[in-house]
């Protein structure tokens, strides 16, 4: 794991597997990370963690704080917990850009700002390429992908875990305070959602929710403008649409295929069958 705070500098091919707990039940000091606390600049690419998180707030399972950094090609699979500002892959970030990401574990917390993918963002961050499948629980401005998002655009992006929450919850987005969202999806259905906006009504144009079975369809994503040839792959009815940098078979993203990804593909199959 990469030190509590990241000053102007690259990170690349950098993985982490360490749990992370923080003592701090205060916003001082409190951005806790998988792999980094707080990163004020630069960029952090081609970045794995795999560990479970659990902060106060600005909790993430890869980057506790992001502030005009750029996350390109990376991931997290833990789980994270806290109280607010809390995120699969970031828990806030600002000014920055996520591209061709994702995360996979659960987010759970007590109050607010939280998504699948990040909690907070604001400064007009921008999300390209990217998903989020972890269950989100928390009590207002809740979100499969992003809990509350402060200007910026989301393009080519989608949610399907399920998604619980008091106030603002949203199968894609809980509050969306200026941002615009192109070509973006969430399962209805592992969802639970039938607003993709928490904050909006109806959903705003770009925001658009599918059944499990459209999700894993490539003409859904295909109509939507989605480049199914260089940055996605998805399996016809096995599977959502996956980073092409990913084989289809490595359900685990571990970089290796073995029997673990061959019982969760032959999983998938058998879900195909009639």
């Amino acid at each position: 794991m990469i030190g509590n705070k990241s000053l102007s500098s690259s990170i690349s091919d950098c993985s982490s597997s360490a749990t992370i707990t923080s003592l701090l039940n205060s916003l001082d000091g409190s951005s806790i990370g998988g792999l980094v606390g707080s990163s004020s600049e630069g960029q952090i690419s081609n970045c794995q963690s795999s560990g479970n998180v659990d902060g106060y707030a600005n909790v993430g399972g890869l980057i506790g704080h992001a502030g005009y950094t750029q996350i390109i090609d990376c991931h997290a699979s833990g789980s994270v917990t806290g109280n607010r500002d809390s995120g699969g892959l970031v828990g806030s970030c600002s000014a920055g850009a996520i591209r061709n990401s994702f995360a996979l574990g659960d987010v759970t917390c007590v109050n607010f700002y939280i998504g699948g993918l990040v909690g907070f963002t604001w400064y007009n961050t921008s999300i390209t390429n990217s998903y989020a499948m972890g269950d989100v629980s928390a009590t207002n401005e809740v979100g499969g992908l992003v809990g509350h998002y402060e200007g910026g655009s989301i393009r080519d992006c989608y949610a399907a875990g399920e998604v619980d929450g008091s106030f603002d919850v949203g199968g894609l987005i809980g509050v969306n305070n200026g941002g615009v969202q192109t070509g973006c999806f969430w399962d209805v259905d592992t969802s639970g959602m039938t607003d993709g906006v928490g904050d909006e009504d109806p959903d705003p144009a770009g925001v658009t929710g599918k059944t499990t079975g459209e999700m894993k369809t490539a003409g859904t994503f295909l109509d939507a403008g989605w480049d199914m040839v260089t940055v996605w792959n998805i399996e016809e009815v096995q599977t959502y649409p996956l980073l092409r940098k990913y084989s289809a078979v490595d359900t685990n993203y571990d970089n290796r295929i073995d029997l673990v990804d061959f019982m969760e593909f032959a999983g998938h199959w058998l879900d195909g069958v009639e």
